[in-house]
């Protein structure tokens, strides 16, 4: 009977434990956007810099889909319009372009590669999914190495130490259902083994597309399901730390089941709801800020969209709001270009492009902006066609 009883109490025991484990790894986060505060650049920052990414005939590209930070602040970015992955130095100085006239031998594979940057090497990554292979290449576009890929790559990140986060797609086939997570030792060698499967992190059917990137934080790498459950998981090189989902108010949250309904119930269910929210993307962590964009079901673009929540207390500041100071009194945050794109260290990045800050210049009628040296040499060198300038900002300490 004793051992009955011991045993009952061990297995309660157990159970509590995994509760408890269960409880840590999944958390909701109560989000209200109508609560976000604002405030102004000296709050929240130490510093403030313009860094314009070099223009010329090569170097010329159309818009930022995704933004790599290297070691020594350089920048590595990949460019959907044109197909094309570009490498500038830390003061935005042109290095590479990598694109189709690059290697003209090999297929149209970079519609469906993807980028990543090896801080080990010092290397560029990317994914060659038509000749199935990585690429590994310096940051001057030098090729350094190949291996060998198998099936075709969706996203993919590196972590410190030689790790890599690769989701991958059955081979032949990219509109099928991802099937798991692999972690690379050493990119360059073949894999050696598996994380985790996808249905360990509830990803459930949603399909996995570019549009599902990698964040990469430093020792952290997020990945959004792009879900309208509005779900995203945090993994570390340990592997998957813990998973995330925002509790939105009703004005800003589908109805349960809805993807289920039909397309007569959907179209009635949405009606007049202009608020809604149908993913987050843009998700970096940064000490206890999580930085992270909503964005509509609707497809428009809102004010109010980009924010930051402190994940210890909860205060929750939206980056629209952020207003300029003395600390620069000429900076363009609006709703349609307030998109956090990188975290590195203390430093979170956001870019704008050319057109945008002409706009910003038209509009200053106290000629704010030259009292900023190089948006004043940015300005009469540049046109509206010319390469975004990144902002580099430091996160106050002890924020």
């Amino acid at each position: 009977m004793f051992l009955v009883r011991f045993g009952i109490f061990i297995l309660t025991i157990l159970s509590i434990g995994l509760l408890e484990t269960f409880a840590q790894t999944n958390k909701t986060l109560r989000i209200n956007p109508d609560d976000a505060t604002g405030g102004t650049l000296s709050q929240y920052f130490d510093s403030v810099q313009f860094i314009p990414l070099e223009t010329n005939k090569t170097s010329l590209f159309g818009d930022i889909h995704k933004l790599l930070i290297t070691n020594d602040g350089g920048f590595l970015l990949s460019d959907d319009d044109t197909q094309a992955y570009c490498s500038f130095d830390s003061a935005g100085q042109f290095l590479a372009r990598i694109d189709q006239s690059t290697y003209p031998k090999k297929t149209n594979w970079l519609l469906s590669a993807a980028l990543a940057y090896d801080g080990d090497r010092d290397a560029m990554v990317i994914s060659n999914p038509n000749d199935k292979e990585f690429l590994y290449l310096d940051r001057k576009g030098n090729i350094l190495g190949h291996s060998i890929l198998n099936g075709l790559v969706a996203s993919m990140d590196r972590m410190p130490n030689n790790i890599s986060f690769i989701f991958h797609f059955p081979q032949g086939n990219s509109d099928s259902v991802v099937d798991n997570v692999k972690v690379y030792k050493d990119s360059i060698l073949s894999a050696h083994y598996l994380l985790c499967k996808i249905k360990d992190i509830d990803i459930g059917g949603s399909s996995i597309s570019r549009k599902n990137e990698f964040y990469h934080s430093d020792n952290y790498t997020i990945f959004s399901t792009g879900k309208k459950d509005l779900s995203f998981h945090l993994f570390s090189k340990n592997g998957l730390e813990k998973s995330y989902r925002l509790l939105l108010p009703e004005a800003y949250s589908y109805p349960l089941g809805f993807d289920s309904l039909s397309s007569s119930q959907k179209a009635a269910a949405v009606n007049g709801k202009m608020k809604l929210i149908g993913s987050v993307r843009n998700i970096f962590l940064n000490d206890d800020w999580l930085f992270f964009e909503l964005m509509s079901g609707s497809g428009y673009f809102f004010d109010g969209r980009h924010l930051m929540y402190n994940l210890k207390d909860g205060r929750l500041i939206c980056i629209d709001h952020i207003a300029s100071d003395s600390m620069s009194s000429f900076m363009p945050f609006h709703s349609e270009f307030g998109t956090i794109t990188a975290v590195k260290g203390d430093y979170i990045y956001c870019y704008v492009p050319a057109f945008v800050l002409f706009e910003a210049k038209k509009e200053d009628a106290n000629h704010l902006w030259e009292k900023n040296r190089t948006l004043k040499l940015f300005f009469e060198t540049s046109d509206r066609k010319s390469n975004p300038v990144i902002i580099k900002m430091k996160l106050k300490q002890n924020l």
